[in-house]
């Protein structure tokens, strides 16, 4: 760490914990680059140098009925042509491992580069980190002030406008623009972001990246192969910034520190501890199928939250997971709050509208997501609202 009068020079170092991409906005087409399944890497070409060792070798036509004929195999097809490793060496302008991305026995795919500098080294533009940051400080300053309570960006309240607000209130405190009244003008011209600057991250060496595939998740949770995949950094990388803090436009009490108990206080918000996730086993494991599988129903009881020691703010998420068991058409997680009480949460995966059912219970929401409480028995209450559900499916003909 340095510090020059009102400016503090940090060292800010992150790992990876998943495969990361940053995309360029560049695909690579499958005839673009080669996949060698002797080290199942591929080698993304320079397109004047291949050019050039094709008219070189008078194979310019024959490159041409390569790529009208669909075959993607630009490596075997140069390995037809006589080409040499060194002359291969030679078009490359870098390698990646090809993980379980790619394989010799399939169709290639379409691949989304990673962003890269002049000298076609990856990097981590300090814009990414920032906007990142950016959420961070955000989110803890509104925890600071509710008293430990972090906002939550998936509520429905939280629009755009509203975060706007926000961002308004608590970051853009500087007077360095006004409105026509002479107040200060809710305007990022005014951010205390001013004061923070994150430099590009060092080159990531190419053996740090990784090709990922890429599948989407339907509501249902099934997975779909796309014929596409991404250049990734590798979970586990070291990635080395220089973060600059400018005291003059930075509140006093903001330090390096304080920033990164930020994060992670962020991080652990996020992030599911030991206990959360054996209850999330324990609620998975004993849910029950009902309606034929087309309604899958989580509890907890009271005695069970005080045996994990959890509350309820610590089982946000099980409705989630239940939502992903394939088949169903409602999930219903529910927990006792006290003596044959019960706070429940509904989800849809498609046409049954659980805010009736919620509404029918005094409760509210909407058509994919609400809750309500419930007093009785535990299979008083999971019977009055299967029947319920069991109503809108009779309607609905499912």
């Amino acid at each position: 760490m340095i510090k020059m009068d009102h400016l503090t020079v940090c060292d800010l170092i992150l790992t990876t914990r998943s495969p990361l991409h940053i995309g360029s906005g560049n695909t690579c087409a499958k005839t673009d680059y080669l996949f060698d399944p002797r080290t199942e890497t591929v080698s993304m070409i320079n397109p004047d140098a291949l050019l050039a060792w094709l008219y070189r070798g008078q194979l310019a036509d024959r490159y041409e009925r390569f790529v009208l004929s669909g075959d993607t195999r630009l490596f075997h097809f140069l390995k037809d042509c006589g080409i040499t490793d060194r002359e291969l060496d030679q078009l490359c302008l870098y390698r990646v491992n090809a993980s379980d991305a790619l394989d010799d026995s399939h169709s290639l795919k379409e691949i989304h580069t990673f962003i890269r500098d002049s000298r076609h080294q990856a990097y981590i533009p300090g814009s990414s980190v920032k906007g990142a940051l950016r959420t961070v400080i955000l989110s803890g300053l509104i925890a600071k002030e509710k008293k430990g309570r972090w906002p939550d960006a998936t509520r429905k309240t939280e629009s755009a406008r509203q975060m706007q607000k926000l961002e308004g209130l608590y970051l853009d405190t500087l007077t360095l623009k006004k409105d026509k009244f002479g107040n200060v003008a809710n305007d990022p011209v005014n951010s205390i972001l001013r004061g923070l600057s994150i430099s590009d991250s060092e080159p990531i060496p190419d053996e740090n990246l990784i090709l990922v595939g890429k599948n989407d998740v339907d509501e249902k949770g099934e997975y779909k192969k796309l014929p596409l995949c991404r250049e990734c950094i590798r979970p586990g990388t070291e990635l080395r910034f220089k973060m600059t803090m400018d005291h003059s436009a930075l509140p006093k009490v903001f330090t390096a520190e304080t920033l990164v108990q930020m994060i992670r206080d962020f991080d652990a918000f996020y992030q599911k501890t030991y206990l959360q996730n054996q209850v999330m086993g324990r609620v998975l494991a004993e849910s029950i199928l009902l309606l034929d599988g087309k309604c899958i129903v989580g509890y907890l009881k009271r005695r069970d939250m005080s045996f994990y020691g959890v509350t309820g703010q610590d089982l946000e998420g099980i409705v989630s997971q239940l939502r992903l068991t394939a088949g169903i058409e409602v999930a219903v997680f529910l927990y006792e709050l006290e003596q044959q009480r019960f706070k429940v949460s509904l989800r849809s995966t498609g046409d049954v509208d659980v805010s009736r059912v919620a509404v029918f219970f005094g409760g509210g929401g909407h058509v994919r997501a609400s809750g309500c409480d419930m007093t009785g028995t535990l299979y008083d209450v999971i019977n009055n609202l299967t029947d319920q559900i069991s109503l809108q499916l009779q309607e609905l003909g499912i």
